[in-house]
């Protein structure tokens, strides 16, 4: 029902492989033009310390969390009903 972590990794034959891919440029491109001097000038950014990148992450790890969670409550609820 609900493709995990581990199956968008599993899968890297299809749309996920390129939806991965994707993902990685986009985060590389934003690293690069927030860490690499040269384009810090020309697109008026400046680097982040490491404890500004905590709160974000933070937050991801927690909303992550949480969806697993309640992933993992529908898919018992559905295998409970399912049973006979």
């Amino acid at each position: 029902m609900y493709p995990t972590i581990s199956y968008l990794i599993k899968d890297l034959t299809g749309v996920y492989r390129n939806l991965l891919l994707a993902f990685a440029f986009s985060i590389s491109c934003i690293l690069l033009i927030v860490y690499v001097p040269t384009l810090n000038y020309y697109f008026h950014t400046s680097s982040l310390p490491l404890i500004d990148w905590l709160y974000p992450i933070g937050v991801f790890a927690v909303c992550l969390f949480i969806y697993e969670i309640k992933k993992k409550r529908k898919m018992k609820k559905l295998k409970g009903i399912t049973k006979f």
